[in-house]
């Protein structure tokens, strides 16, 4: 994970106050953002995360299939009809 850091400054946002988001950061946190505070410190997540790049997918597929115990799915089709007149 790319760890990025930036200093900006508190401003007057008509009666509240903000910050200004570098834009090198914006494309990582969308439109809605959620902030938390913890242990004193704000933190600002992306409500919508980002779509992951088709470039990951295969990476991604492997290691789910190594997740899940495929075996307890194989009469699966067989209990969808179960039961049900044709």
């Amino acid at each position: 994970m790319e760890v990025a850091i930036s200093q900006t400054k508190v401003v007057r946002i008509g009666n509240s106050k903000g910050i200004v988001i570098p834009k090198k950061m914006l494309h990582v946190l969308g439109d809605e953002v959620r902030l938390k505070l913890e242990n004193e410190t704000i933190l600002i997540e992306p409500l919508q995360r980002k779509v992951v790049p088709q470039e990951q997918w295969e990476k991604i597929l492997a290691e789910s299939k190594n997740e899940y115990d495929y075996d307890e799915f194989a009469d699966f089709d067989t209990a969808l009809t179960d039961g049900l007149d044709d």
